[in-house]
């Protein structure tokens, strides 16, 4: 379990230094416009956005940007997310076990 930890937060800390590639960026996008383009069809995920947002009393309008927001993705924005969000310092390691009879 401790080798398996150790490669994650080594692969975490590799992305936070050097950030998506280029193509692993474009394919997240890609990926991010047809998820949203299929659950507007199928309007599960346009519900669901738009709860969201009258639950937080954000603008509903944002909810119809997401395409816009998806195209100003840069490698250098995930990269300095992944830095203040994937810090090793912020996290708690917990080990769930089967519970004992």
């Amino acid at each position: 379990m401790a080798d398996l930890t150790a490669a994650t937060w080594k692969v975490i800390q590799e992305f936070s230094q050097r950030g998506p590639s280029n193509d692993q960026l474009a394919g997240a996008r890609r990926a991010l416009d047809r998820e949203l383009e299929v659950g507007f069809q199928r309007n599960d995920e346009l519900l669901n956005e738009l709860t969201t947002k009258v639950e937080y009393g954000e603008d509903v309008a944002e909810v119809f940007n997401l395409p816009s927001f998806y195209d100003r993705l840069t490698t250098t924005a995930v990269r300095e997310a992944a830095r203040e969000y994937l810090n090793a310092q912020r996290y708690v390691q917990v080990t769930l076990r089967p519970e004992g009879k």
